[in-house]
């Protein structure tokens, strides 16, 4: 019963591609704390966003303070996708939505220097 209970708030709160995602067969819910992820392969995870109908390119990725790769997607028409890479290689969805945008910064950043 809790897991449909996840299924249905993860209906209301992640993207079209993610829910699209979890129709595959080998995806899984992931909970880590208080929080159910959506994870599969990378390889499976990226080709849903990268591929008709979201695509979605990689503009970025980064290392958290756990060490773990974090990737952010996004597409023209405002659909972004950011996943979280797991030490034994499935990629989960942190977060999706829409209307992303470049921030042009005003000042010098200490990676700037």
């Amino acid at each position: 019963m809790l897991f449909f209970f996840w299924l249905l708030l993860l209906a209301f709160v992640l993207s079209p591609a993610a829910l699209e995602a979890l129709a595959q067969s080998r995806t899984q819910l992931w909970e880590y704390g208080q929080t159910a992820y959506l994870c599969d392969v990378h390889a499976k995870m990226e080709k849903q966003f990268t591929d008709p109908p979201y695509n979605e390119t990689m503009k970025w990725w980064a290392l958290n303070s756990e060490n773990r790769v974090i990737f952010g997607y996004v597409s023209d028409d405002g659909n972004w996708t950011v996943l979280r890479m797991r030490p034994d290689g499935l990629s989960c969805i942190v977060d999706a939505g829409t209307d992303w945008q470049i921030m042009i910064p005003t000042t010098e950043s200490s990676h700037d220097r």
